[in-house]
């Protein structure tokens, strides 16, 4: 190491609000190295790094908005939030500045926020959880595309999850790739309840019989294909197949959608057939959902890399997915689940019929063994050194 990097490391990670759970596994991953943490975030991980004495908290985003909080009220917290984001270079030690997630008005964060912080001299690094976003939903504009690609342009690095994802940084942005670094999705490690048999959890959704149970989970939206697995649910139960749908999720903008899903529960009568919750999921019925079903569905029109594959692995629940995104190199054949040959609801259930006669449905042990597997390969205690190493290597090219 340098004689630069016997200063210990100080990073801030700003989160933004977004998903707990993998800034939980994330800083894990980090906390155990020579690094001093500061967290910027809210309410959903106040408590979430006590055991981590290198880790401060800064609970600068607050409490989620509830639907009774006045107009007026939302903006004023609002403002303070923003106001302690740019006070928060003034006051912090850290010189590192990790971007996990974006904030309410991404045109301003990606533009006068980011070059806010660089005034400061501050060396951002930023997680591109997705490429390109309004490709895959179509709802982008030209101020937020071009601040995209501004943001890209001028941040420090960009960490991505695959080689898809750098390769579109690339081909996309004109982003040089001596600026990307790959550094895996680890598995997810977030707090977990109290392990129950199968059985006891779906005593618990009052699951009744053998039913083959699948598990749609995650934010609901038409890539992620939702109607083609409710079609395919329809085709399995003509063949005969005792199956049975739960579907746990939040719809993101996306009513018309929602609507189409219902009227394929209504056309089809499946009623008793789908245990549907359009909502956010708490943690505790987390645990409950995935440790009742046999196997978790992604049956995605289109995306990089699913938070949901590494939340199957950490319960041992096989999957089957569509072959899009990252998926052939996340979900195995022989090993933690199968993929269906094309985006159909036919090929979903031929991969089912398929699953259910083999050792991933039959196999008490496959549970184990995916989770001792997962935990070896996307460890993120592994994983968070590599991001050390590209925090001392921004820190030694720019000191």
């Amino acid at each position: 190491m340098s004689e630069l990097m016997k200063e210990r490391l100080k990073v801030a990670v700003l989160n933004a609000g977004g998903q707990p759970d993998y800034l939980y596994g994330f800083v894990s991953g980090i906390a155990n190295a020579n690094v001093d943490i500061e967290i910027v975030d809210g309410d959903k991980t106040v408590n979430s790094f006590k055991k981590y004495r290198n880790v401060t908290h800064l609970n600068y985003k607050g409490s989620v908005h509830q639907a009774s909080t006045s107009a007026i009220r939302k903006s004023i917290k609002l403002f303070k939030y923003y106001l302690r984001l740019i006070i928060f270079p003034f006051i912090t030690k850290s010189k590192i500045f990790h971007i996990q997630w974006e904030n309410k008005f991404v045109v301003f964060d990606r533009t006068i926020l980011i070059l806010w912080y660089k005034l400061f001299g501050k060396h951002i690094v930023y997680t591109a959880h997705n490429v390109n976003p309004y490709s895959r939903d179509g709802n982008g504009n030209v101020f937020k595309e071009k601040s995209l690609s501004f943001l890209y342009n001028k941040v420090d690095k960009i960490i991505v999850h695959t080689s898809q994802m750098r390769d579109a940084l690339i081909n996309q942005f004109n982003i040089d790739s001596s600026k990307i670094s790959i550094c895996l999705h680890g598995i997810n490690n977030f707090a977990q309840g109290a392990l129950i048999s199968k059985n006891d959890a779906r005593i618990h959704l009052n699951v009744k019989g053998s039913k083959k149970v699948i598990l749609f989970f995650g934010q609901v939206g038409y890539y992620k294909g939702l109607d083609i697995l409710l079609e395919s649910i329809n085709e399995l139960i003509i063949k005969g197949e005792d199956v049975f749908l739960i579907i746990r999720g939040r719809p993101k903008n996306c009513k018309e959608y929602v609507d189409e899903c219902l009227e394929i529960i209504r056309k089809y009568n499946l009623y008793d057939k789908v245990d549907l919750k359009f909502d956010f999921i708490p943690h505790s019925e987390v645990d409950i959902i995935f440790q009742a079903a046999d196997v978790v569905c992604l049956p995605y029109r289109s995306i990089f890399q699913s938070g949901v594959v590494f939340m199957a692995l950490k319960y041992g629940v096989p999957m089957i997915a569509t072959d899009v995104g990252n998926f052939k190199e996340d979900i195995l054949m022989n090993e933690n689940g199968m993929l269906a040959k094309e985006i159909s609801a036919e090929s979903l259930s031929t991969a089912f019929i398929e699953f259910f006669k083999s050792q991933y449905y039959l196999n008490p042990d496959i549970k184990s063994r995916i989770i001792k597997d997962a935990k070896a390969y996307y460890s993120w205690d592994k994983i968070g050194m590599e991001y050390i190493q590209i925090y001392e290597n921004l820190y030694t090219f720019t000191s």
